[in-house]
């Protein structure tokens, strides 16, 4: 019983008891590898080749030289392939001096033993079993379950005690302002991005060795490839909010424009000091943030004029598609700006690669397209913007792809698209007061894009007419990720604003502060208590609590929620920065005074 109880907590984190078994010591082992014991009983040369699970029709790369009892360390997320030649590459369709292709999937911390018969017949036995990598996601939740109803119930008590000697006094009056300031503001916007943020630094943490959780290499989508398309998209939501507050105001169109320019140029220039590199004939001048800049730049513009100069923004046109015929000019400049985006893509011709090719090139499809990587956008890309583009990708080792940029220049095309989807949001929670209607408007939105991009890519994640690549922000990328979008902020919208069944808190606070959270973790990600690594072998549960933390402390950084004298504070700043404003509907909104609306965010 006591040797089960043991085991049982072992396993809880994600580890081992004994670390020699078989004389193989478990501790040298890294994340999502085993070791493979191979007993060959031929006298003929043999050997081991492997491929990763995500780069499609690639060729297998000899990895080593099998010899009797001879002991390789093998990865979770490979394929491997035993054959009798030595070749630098082996097609992955090729049949010829291929002994047996090994189909299991190899445990985390395992230990298995493949024997090659004289039939050249292969057998894999498994000698230990692997650890269970998804029980330390269960421990590190008990762990901050434990110490959060610790903290606050500490936090109560002394706050009590504190009440009944009369060291603290109830101000009631402050109590009510807040409540009245936090029905000014749409939580759920706050609380969805500040969820979104948060699960961002998990993912550039590491994601707990996850790698389902990150990106994917190419084709298809994770986790990870959702957060940035939403972070777009609900920037998107806010940009009318705030265009429609600066109308209001009266406010000059060359000052709305410096206004635009300024925020757009100095979230550029943060993209650059953050993701440009240090290298300066090699400095990344697209990027994550450089995208989100242009696209602010560009959709805030065209939002301002087109709502500035239309009469149905000084009306109450609010009939079943007026959120929608407020946007039509919007909308006309997004289908020529596609339309142009697609024929480029699947017209125009480039060196030796066919047209509308969104492959990695590389080892992809046999190296039939080895210089074709990322299509006419790589090439686009690579001829204006030379060596100033992504240097680090994992499509380079896998696939051995060219270089190429994830926020390219013709991907841009798209990705205003898709904070004009955000923006279409946006109109409608200002055209309609109604919730029902807001949140069916928004639903219907999800379902329709969500399967207008399940047409495109056939419903899978490589296939169809546009498949589903987040690096080339392909059509069918920006209707999925959109529509899911649309989606998950409808039920943040009914449990938050509508319901209030839930504050919004903690995330709330990280909304609000999205920016300085994205920049403080790229700034911090090698400082302790932001992250934190150890010199013992790293496991899903040292590297999950250790991923964990980041956003955490972030977290407590924001809160401050113990002393209620740090909440008056945060209020009175928060009143020096804000102004009220009650729309035509009659719905209070927190708009920004001066210059707090950056970039659209709400920070």
């Amino acid at each position: 019983m006591e040797l089960k109880s043991i085991m049982s907590i072992y396993s809880l984190v994600g580890t081992f008891q004994n670390p020699i078994a078989y004389d193989l010591n478990l501790t040298k082992l890294s994340l999502n590898t085993a070791y493979l014991l191979c007993v060959k009983l031929v006298k003929q040369e043999i050997f081991l080749y492997e491929k990763h699970e995500q780069c499609l029709n690639c060729p297998y790369v000899m990895y080593n030289h099998i010899q009797n009892l001879s002991v390789h360390k093998v990865s979770s997320d490979k394929q491997y392939r035993i054959a009798s030649k030595n070749f630098a590459l082996l097609g992955v369709e090729s049949t010829e001096n291929v002994v047996c292709d090994i189909n299991d999937t190899f445990g985390e911390f395992g230990i298995y033993k493949l024997i090659l018969d004289h039939n050249k017949t292969c057998t894999l036995e498994v000698l230990r079993e692997p650890v269970n990598i998804y029980l330390p996601i269960f421990t590190v939740a008990l762990i901050y379950l434990v110490a959060f109803i610790f903290v606050f119930t500490c936090k109560y008590v002394w706050t009590d005690l504190k009440i009944l000697k009369g060291k603290v006094k109830l101000h009631h009056v402050e109590e009510v302002d807040v409540s009245m300031s936090e029905k000014e503001r749409v939580k759920s916007l706050d609380t969805f991005r500040g969820i979104v943020i948060a699960l961002m630094v998990f993912v550039n943490y590491g994601a707990g060795g996850y790698y389902k959780l990150k990106h994917v290499v190419w084709y298809g989508l994770h986790l990870a490839d959702l957060l940035y398309p939403w972070f777009l998209w609900i920037m998107g939501v806010c940009i009318p909010i705030a265009m429609r507050s600066r109308i209001k105001l009266g406010e000059s169109m060359l000052r709305t424009f410096l206004h635009i320019l300024k925020r757009s140029s100095t979230i550029y220039v943060l993209g650059i000091c953050l993701d440009g590199g240090i290298n300066i004939d090699k400095l990344r001048t697209m990027g994550i943030l450089q995208r989100l800049a242009l696209c602010y730049f560009v959709q805030s513009f065209i939002c301002f004029i087109t709502m500035r100069n239309q009469k149905e923004y000084k009306t109450q046109l609010t009939g079943p598609c007026g959120d929608i015929i407020k946007m039509k000019y919007t909308w006309l400049i997004m289908v020529v700006l596609m339309t142009l985006h697609t024929l480029i893509t699947f017209l125009v011709p480039f060196e030796n690669c066919p047209r509308g090719y969104f492959g990695p090139g590389g080892f992809h499809d046999n190296l039939k397209y080895d210089k074709c990587t990322a299509g006419i956008a790589g090439y686009i890309d690579r001829m204006i913007l030379g060596h100033h583009i992504l240097q680090s990708a994992r499509a380079y080792d896998i696939y051995r792809a060219n270089l190429f940029e994830a926020e390219g220049i013709l991907g841009t095309f798209p990705a205003l698209l898709h904070v004009c989807f955000g923006v279409q949001a946006g109109f409608t929670l200002l055209t309609y007061a109604d919730h029902k209607f807001r949140t069916n408007r928004w639903l219907v939105w999800g379902v329709i894009l969500t399967l207008m991009g399940g047409v495109l890519c056939n419903f899978s994640f490589n296939g169809g007419i546009i498949p589903l690549v987040r690096n080339l922000w392909t059509l069918s990328f920006v209707l999925i990720t959109c529509g899911l979008g649309f989606l998950l902020f409808s039920l943040c919208y009914l449990i938050v604003d509508v319901t209030k069944v839930w504050n919004g808190k903690p995330f709330i606070f990280l909304g609000m502060n999205s920016i300085f959270v994205y920049a403080g973790h790229k700034l911090t990600r090698v400082t302790i208590p932001f992250t934190f690594t150890r010199n013992t072998q790293e496991t899903h549960f040292t590297k999950l609590f250790a991923n964990v933390t980041d956003p955490d402390s972030s977290l407590r950084i924001l809160l401050r929620e113990g002393n209620p004298e740090n909440q008056r504070i945060t209020l009175k700043r928060m009143r020096n920065t804000f102004t009220d404003y009650t729309d035509d509907l009659g719905i209070q909104i927190l708009t920004c005074n001066h210059d707090c609306d950056k970039f659209g965010l709400l920070q």
